[in-house]
């Protein structure tokens, strides 16, 4: 491992490509993205295996690029639920072109294309050799930039569309730029370069929002954000929401149709709020049926079963899985490879 040249003044750490191979940085290399990605490889490949990577610490982002041989990896609820990172991945495959499945949807990312994922909701890619531009964006710094941050998972931009190839030329020249940055360089940079992904990745959620006009969108976006603040409160339903935001049934029903109706998206939300307290290890953790209660559901039995069916996993095992991963030792030495712990840090600023 190295660091970055000193000249950087950039938090970050180097692994080169090639510098290991075989079983043996399979191994390394699924510590160094455990934080983020659950990898496979063909055993019949596994000989050959290679991988590189760099990360920075990019302002409040984390800048990376990754390069690898034939994998596979996925973002199961299983690995959401130990990591406990609530950040977008923002990448560019600079080589490299594959099939991803989004919650049910099949989509092609092509070589020079952004892809846009929310790392609390599951996805899975097929095989593939790549290299690509990664930057890790917190919740908390993009979100409020866009109408509906919802529609971000699974988001692709063409770069063949101008917004699309003007921002994967931009995010691939950065990651080139970035080891010669002071940290205010970046910091300054980092702010830009959020900005940047929302006006180009805005657009196009506005376009998919089933043709409505501005005003739809914004009142959407407006109820979404009162829902999320008020998911605690037992009179949040259809009622609650028409005379809050003074609309009638029909135009909030039309509104929530891509969603299954308002209260299967306000389900989804608490659901979501449960899986997020449910994976943070805590010093004096709650029972299940506490937390359940807390974000809405009155019935534990009940509300485990749909949890298990969204997630996968069942709400104790959600839990269990975070408690072992905060304690999990990955390499021979009994402690987690430095780049694995400087990642899961910092994925957790």
């Amino acid at each position: 491992m190295n660091n970055p040249p000193a000249n950087s003044g950039l938090p970050g750490l180097i692994l080169p490509y090639g510098q290991t191979s075989g079983e043996e940085a399979f191994q390394q290399w699924s510590e160094t993205v455990a934080t983020v990605y659950d990898l496979d490889v063909a055993r019949d490949e596994i000989a050959d295996f290679r991988f590189g990577f760099s990360a920075w610490h990019f302002g409040s982002l984390v800048l990376g690029v990754s390069e690898t041989d034939n994998i596979e990896f996925w973002r199961s609820p299983q690995t959401i639920a130990r990591s406990g990172i609530d950040h977008y991945l923002v990448q560019v495959y600079e080589e490299g072109s594959f099939h991803s499945s989004v919650e049910g949807k099949d989509m092609v990312v092509d070589t020079g294309d952004v892809w846009i994922v929310d790392l609390s909701r599951p996805v899975k890619n097929d095989q593939v050799s790549f290299r690509s531009t990664n930057l890790a964006i917190p919740r908390s710094v993009l979100a409020p930039l866009l109408t509906d941050p919802d529609s971000l998972h699974g988001l692709k931009l063409s770069k063949d569309s101008p917004t699309g190839g003007l921002l994967s030329r931009y995010l691939t020249d950065l990651s080139k730029k970035a080891q010669m940055m002071t940290p205010d360089e970046a910091a300054s940079v980092a702010q830009s370069t959020v900005h940047l992904i929302a006006g180009c990745a805005g657009p196009s959620i506005d376009a998919a929002e089933l043709g409505r006009d501005g005003l739809s969108a914004a009142l959407l976006s407006r109820i979404k954000t009162g829902i999320d603040s008020e998911l605690a409160n037992p009179e949040l339903g259809a009622d609650y929401l028409c005379g809050k935001f003074g609309v009638s049934r029909a135009t909030l029903y039309r509104l929530f149709s891509s969603h299954d109706g308002v209260n299967t998206y306000i389900r989804q939300r608490r659901l979501a709020r449960c899986f997020q307290e449910l994976s943070t290890p805590q010093a004096v953790p709650r029972r299940v049926s506490e937390i359940a209660e807390k974000w809405g559901f009155a019935n534990e039995g009940s509300f485990s079963r749909t949890f298990k069916q969204t997630f996968g996993i069942s709400p104790s095992d959600a839990r269990d899985a975070a408690r072992r991963y905060s304690s999990i030792k990955t390499d021979a030495l009994g402690v987690d490879s430095e780049l694995s712990q400087w990642l899961k840090h910092l994925m957790k600023v």
